[in-house]
């Protein structure tokens, strides 16, 4: 597991300060799900097609999403071509890392995807993955596959071709940088052959670049702007210091969110915070739909 602790290390290091400084730019106002709606993951695709000089990249997308904790979270597998032409692919498979103490994997989602025949998570493998169904311990390998003879294109950038969207659901409050959900090349288990990245057409391994992680923000609940674990009356006071002046705010609660005050999930604190704010202080369950 060392190879793949360290890999995993270098995924979340990719969650830096520019990617902080851009959470309030990137949350969308649909914080319960992202397209039909981060976890390390490889792939490794087989393609039927012949030979290719130009590769195929894995990417996740969003990059970037912003949930509750309760809501479901879809992350978008991605085949893309590097070059300006589609290449052909019949079969893929995929190793996902996710921090499960965050992240429930639930399944797959092959809404508005390029149609495989087979999207799942097969339990027990060579490579010994998937220790249950759905796997429940942070890795798991995902298999997608088409009919027998028939095959996929994987288009160029930027439209890509949708292999399946993982879904989540969100456990508990994330820290500040979200949980990231990423992608690395390989993995080896004790006692197991090592599961690498590929993309491959007859022999060829024809794979490109893997995407950066995806970053999931699980927000806490609804209206704790003191981060004291309950909405009340104590919210009160916090929340119009967020909605006046954001530097105090980070200055009298240090460990706590500033977008928390966001109550309508829109990336921003402002008057428009407040009937949301007041919805989750009166009746509660507000889930910025």
């Amino acid at each position: 597991m060392e190879e793949a602790a360290m890999e995993y290390e270098e995924a979340s290091k990719m969650r830096t300060t520019e990617s902080r400084s851009r959470k309030a730019e990137l949350r969308t106002h649909n914080c319960r799900r992202v397209g039909p709606a981060i976890v390390a993951a490889a792939a490794i695709l087989f393609l039927g097609a012949a030979p290719l000089a130009a590769g195929i990249n894995l990417e996740w997308r969003p990059l970037f999403q912003t949930v509750r904790a309760g809501d479901q979270v879809a992350i978008g597998l991605y085949a893309v071509s590097d070059s300006d032409e589609d290449q052909h692919f019949n079969s893929a498979q995929a190793i996902i890392f996710w921090d499960p103490t965050v992240l429930q994997l639930t399944g797959t989602d092959v809404t508005g995807s390029i149609g495989l025949s087979t999207s799942a998570f097969l339990f027990g493998n060579s490579f010994g993955l998937n220790e249950a169904d759905p796997p429940a311990d942070g890795d798991a390998l995902w298999v997608g596959m088409v009919s027998l003879g028939e095959t996929r294109p994987a288009h160029p950038a930027p439209e890509g071709s949708l292999l399946t969207y993982i879904t989540f659901t969100a456990l508990v409050e994330s820290d500040i940088e979200g949980t990231a959900v990423s992608l690395v090349r390989s993995v080896t288990l004790p006692g197991h052959p090592t599961a690498r990245s590929k993309v491959m057409s007859g022999t060829h391994d024809a794979l490109g670049t893997l995407s950066g992680p995806a970053i999931v923000d699980v927000l806490g609940m609804c209206g704790d702007v003191n981060c004291d674990g309950a909405t009340n009356v104590f919210d009160i006071d916090p929340f119009v210091l967020a909605l006046v002046d954001q530097e105090g705010y980070e200055a009298a609660f240090p460990d706590c969110d500033y977008l928390r005050a966001d109550t309508n999930c829109d990336g921003h604190v402002n008057v428009f915070d407040i009937d949301p704010f007041v919805e989750c202080l009166v009746v509660g369950g507000h889930t910025c739909d």
